[in-house]
Parts: C-alpha cells; structure tokens; sequence
C-alpha cells in the first residue's frame, strides 16, 4: 500500500517478527509505517491546520519557495481523500497483521 510516497519522499515500513516463540516462529510482534495519519483525522485540524502551519514553517525558515508552498498546499488539499483512506486502510492493515481485529 503505498500512503502519499513519491520518488522524492519514500514511504518506510517494517514488520518485526517474534524469534522467540515456538509456537509460531514467525508470528508478527510490530508494525511500523512511515505516515503522518494525523494530517488526514480532519480537514481542519489536521490539513488546514496541523499541515499547512508546517508548510508555512518551511517557507519561512526558507526550505522551501512559495511556490513549493503553494503547490504542497495545492497537493495536500487534492490529495486529502484519498491519504485519509490510505492512512485508515494501513493502519486497520497494521491492526489485523497484529491479531487486534478479526
């Protein structure tokens, strides 16, 4: 599942596996995703918020042009939808994997 990666921004995840257990020698123990779920909680919280403050941050700091601001802006409002679902999705993923919903 690939949640808002690109060539630039690589997603990072791992799955940790028991070694001890000799019940089920490869039994999942710990999910980790690269993602930040919270962007995507609520549109006004999380994007308009959370998001573009940090965006605004970069731009100031000079990280980052205006027009890399507007346009990660631009992305994050387009992509909004489809993040949230992803970030949904992944973690419910990450849930079953772990034994924690059926």
């Amino acid at each position: 599942q690939v949640l808002g990666g690109n060539d630039q921004v690589p997603i990072q995840a791992a799955i940790y596996y028991s070694t001890k257990s000799t019940l089920n020698p490869r039994q999942v123990i710990a999910v980790t995703f690269q993602a930040h779920p919270e962007y995507a909680t609520s549109k006004d919280k999380g994007l308009e918020k959370t998001l573009h403050n940090i965006i605004e941050a970069m731009k100031v700091r000079g990280d980052i042009t205006e027009e890399e601001r507007q346009q990660a802006k631009d992305d994050a409002t387009r992509e909004y939808e489809s993040v949230r679902d992803q970030s949904v999705h992944a973690m419910i993923s990450a849930g079953k994997t772990l034994g924690w919903f059926p």
